[in-house]
């Protein structure tokens, strides 16, 4: 997003703003009942969900990103897991040694 599209967004929500009727004729003391909070509440929804679909653009990204890295890396990255793999479990024997000197274990 740039200044250009946040700028274009508002202006578009500014614009569904003053063309809707609930929403041009608000003011501080202009809701009063529950039923008309929903309903200007529903109109400002739906024109900033308008407006963002028309200005801001929108993709989807994947939540797992591993096609996108080279094969070299990703390998590297399972060696590396592996080698962690090892280092721990010899870390935690050293540790059972160490505080159970007398078993055998």
């Amino acid at each position: 997003m740039d200044s250009t599209l946040w700028d274009s967004f508002s202006i578009a929500t500014d614009a569904f703003a003053s063309s809707n009727s609930t929403l041009s004729g608000l003011t501080d003391f202009s809701i009063r009942t529950t039923k008309h909070l929903n309903s200007v509440w529903d109109n400002l929804r739906s024109g900033i969900i308008q407006a963002a679909k028309a200005h801001i653009p929108h993709f989807q990204v994947k939540s797992t990103s591993s096609e996108r890295l080279p094969k070299p890396i990703t390998t590297l990255q399972l060696r590396i897991k592996a080698l962690n793999k090892i280092y721990y479990q010899f870390h935690a024997s050293l540790l059972n040694q160490q505080l159970w000197p007398d078993n055998d274990r």
